[in-house]
């Protein structure tokens, strides 16, 4: 038996595979590489949000990274991937509105 609201659970699910599956599709065509000093520059906001979030669901930094397994350094290092994502994924969509003489 499925338990009750688990239909919202994986329509939420299917969701964020759709979302993940168009990034990857937009992030393939993206030539080149997001500069290091863009990056640089929106590390700290970023690091700020995953830390807010941690906090949020009730978490600490030291408990997050023994559940999860990583050093500070590889934390740090997972932020920075994200915000390189992020960027990426910021200018692809930027690019395809653009290419494609969409107004939002």
């Amino acid at each position: 038996m499925i338990k009750k609201g688990g239909d919202q659970e994986y329509k939420h699910a299917y969701q964020n595979l759709k979302v993940a599956c168009i990034s990857d599709a937009l992030l393939s065509h993206l030539e080149g590489a997001v500069s290091g000093e863009v990056v640089d520059a929106h590390l700290d906001e970023v690091r700020e949000r995953m830390e807010e979030n941690i906090h949020a669901s009730g978490s600490s930094i030291p408990q997050y990274l023994r559940e999860n397994n990583l050093t500070e350094k590889e934390f740090l290092e997972k932020i920075r991937e994200e915000t390189e994502h992020d960027i990426a994924l910021g200018i692809a969509l930027d690019l395809y509105v653009e290419q494609n003489g969409i107004s939002v």
